[in-house]
């Protein structure tokens, strides 16, 4: 009984110094992709693909920016073109690490300027 009781109090005061330290914040890491795909059994479903250097993304006409939060799960995907935002996905998760929304959003840099054609002829530029 007297061993149960000493291991109940080492178990204590262990949790006690880990309750007490200060957890530093991580800064969410973000990388880049050139293209992404769709992952069957898997949260999020979309997944990105090939991942490259920084400087390869800028030099790219389209390439993904995929952030990721302190415990690595995506929690943001942005596609760029030609340096601009065009849409992006947010992923986000409950305490377990299940996802519980996934929203697309799309921004609207592209202006239509005299004689450029439509918003879809630029895709294949």
């Amino acid at each position: 009984m007297a061993i149960v009781r000493i291991l109940l109090s080492i178990i204590c005061c262990g949790l006690a110094i880990s309750c007490s330290r200060k957890q530093t914040p991580v800064v969410p890491a973000i990388r880049y992709f050139s293209t992404w795909g769709l992952a069957v059994m898997h949260e999020p479903s979309i997944v990105p693909q090939d991942e490259i250097s920084r400087t390869e993304a800028l030099s790219r006409k389209v390439y993904y920016i995929a952030q990721y939060d302190a415990r690595g799960r995506l929690i943001t995907l942005t596609k760029m073109y030609r340096g601009k935002p065009e849409y992006k996905h947010s992923f986000k998760y409950d305490d377990r690490g299940n996802m519980v929304d996934h929203t697309c959003s799309q921004y609207d840099n592209w202006k239509q300027e005299e004689g450029s054609g439509t918003r879809d002829d630029r895709i294949d530029e």
